[in-house]
This record gives C-alpha cells, sequence and structure tokens, in this order.
C-alpha cells in the first residue's frame, strides 16, 4: 500500500516512512491560533483541546495529542461545505477520545480540495498510527491506554464539559474556570477541612500575570499545563489555593496541608 508523504513533516513528531513504496508530495501549511500574537516566542502553534470556539472555520486536517505528547487521533473534514475544522470538532466532545485530549493542531493542504485534505489525513494517520483512529480489534490497545491515562485526566475534564463551554459570556476568564476545577478535582483530598475558592484562584492567578490579552493563554501554559502533567509543586498549589490577607492561622493551616500532601508521596521542594 503506497505510503504518502507531505512537504514539511520534519514538523511532527514520531514520523517514520522506513517501509514506503511510493511517495506523494502535499504542500501544506499550519493554521495557527490568533491569540499567538499577544502570546510569548516560545508559545505553542497548537489549539488546546477545551479552546473550541477558537478552532479554526476552515476546512483542513487535526492532529490531537495527549499531555504526554502522544497523537491519539487525526481527522479532517473534506466534505464539510461550512464550518470547517471547528464544526467537526463540535462533534467529537462525547466521542471515544474525549477525555484524553490536549492540544490540537491544525493544517490545510496548500490547494484545498476534498482529495488532498483526505491524502493529507490519511498520510498523518499512517505515519502516526493514532490509537483511537482504529474501529477494529486492536488487542486491546484502547483499554490499556485508558487504563494508563486516565489519571492525568480527571483534572480538568469536569471543567471542560460542565463548565468552560457556558462560562464563554462569564466575567471569569475561561482559564480561571478551567484551573479552579482542576485544583478542585485533581488536589481537594488533600486539603482538609479547607475548599478551593474561585475568587482566591482568580486573585492570585491576575496577580501572577496581570490582566491583558495574553492571559488566559499564559495561565493555560504555565498553570494548567503543570496540573495536567502533575508538575506543580505543593507551595505552587497553595499560593494558587489562598489569599493570604484573609487567612487566619496561616501556618498551622498550610502546614496540615504540605502533611496531607507529604504522607501520599509529595516531594517537599
Amino acid at each position: 500500500m503506497p505510503t504518502l508523504e507531505a512537504s514539511g513533516f520534519n514538523l511532527y513528531k514520531n514520523l517514520s516512512f522506513s517501509n514506503a513504496e511510493t511517495k506523494v508530495l502535499i504542500d501544506y501549511e499550519q493554521i495557527k491560533p490568533k491569540r499567538h500574537k499577544y502570546a510569548s516566542s516560545d508559545s505553542k502553534d497548537a489549539f488546546y483541546f477545551w479552546e473550541r470556539f477558537d478552532l479554526p472555520k476552515e476546512k483542513g486536517v487535526y492532529l490531537v495529542y495527549d499531555c504526554n505528547d502522544e497523537c491519539i487521533y487525526v481527522g479532517s473534514t473534506p466534505k464539510r461545505k461550512d464550518g470547517g475544522i471547528r464544526d467537526r470538532f463540535k462533534e467529537h466532545l462525547n466521542g471515544k477520545f474525549a477525555d484524553y485530549g490536549f492540544l490540537v493542531y491544525c493544517y490545510k493542504p496548500t490547494k484545498i480540495t476534498p482529495n488532498n485534505i483526505l491524502l493529507l489525513e490519511r498520510t498523518f494517520i499512517s505515519a502516526l498510527n493514532p490509537i483511537f483512529n482504529s474501529d477494529e480489534p486492536n488487542n486491546g490497545r484502547v483499554e490499556q491506554y485508558k487504563r494508563k491515562n486516565y489519571y492525568h485526566y480527571q483534572a480538568w475534564i469536569g471543567a471542560m464539559r460542565f463548565n468552560f463551554y457556558e462560562s464563554r459570556n462569564s466575567e471569569v476568564p475561561r482559564s480561571v474556570i478551567c484551573v479552579y476545577q482542576a485544583l478542585a478535582t485533581k488536589y481537594g483530598k488533600y486539603m482538609g477541612n479547607r475548599k478551593f475558592n474561585r475568587g482566591a484562584v482568580y486573585a492570585n492567578l491576575v496577580k501572577r500575570y496581570k490582566f491583558s490579552d495574553s492571559f488566559d493563554h499564559d495561565v493555560y501554559e504555565h498553570v494548567l499545563e503543570k496540573i495536567v502533567r502533575d508538575n506543580l509543586e505543593v507551595e505552587e498549589i497553595l499560593s494558587l489555593a489562598f489569599v493570604k490577607k484573609e487567612m487566619r492561622n496561616r501556618k498551622r493551616i498550610f502546614d496540615i496541608i504540605r502533611n496531607n500532601f507529604y504522607s501520599d508521596g509529595w516531594s517537599k521542594s
């Protein structure tokens, strides 16, 4: 079976064409998030999975990556009359990989035709072997993946499904809602009789990143990613959870919460 190759494939991870018999070149380009004009130069050229409203309306191909940088699904919009990637992606919100997506990379052929879109999609599928693209029996590969990765994603699934979309017109930024839900879901068990407060989380994030056009992106990239990847330190969690001036017995409360984390195997920073 011929393998298709698009020019510029060095941009992607884990691509291999060692068994290729025939190669067809397809010129393509990336559709980048427009919000990155406000962001730092080292920002990702990808959409976060929960940014469905910000996905492009153009036709093309999209690659869904999990938080371990593994491509788990490739999709396309070759036969769409309108709506493009944004409308197509809406159909995935309750799909088989909806609980595991983290980043979405979008691309389009230089010459947009249904055939070129399909060829580009099949190229990515052949090269990356995404786990959720096959409907055929795969020796338990999907179930094994789900068991291995569930813990990472329970942190923000609730925010994505129950809070994020309803927050589009909220006075509270969408990124704050995601971080608050992630903190409460993932670390609430360590807080004893204390609970995460969305107002405190909001105030601490604004104090740290200021309120600007890049606020949502900064919070996603520098806070939410750490939560999802289990890279947030105990002291960082505490600094987000409480507003200092409103706390009584601060040291005693912090020591109790710290001990809850440490007794569960967390390292002391």
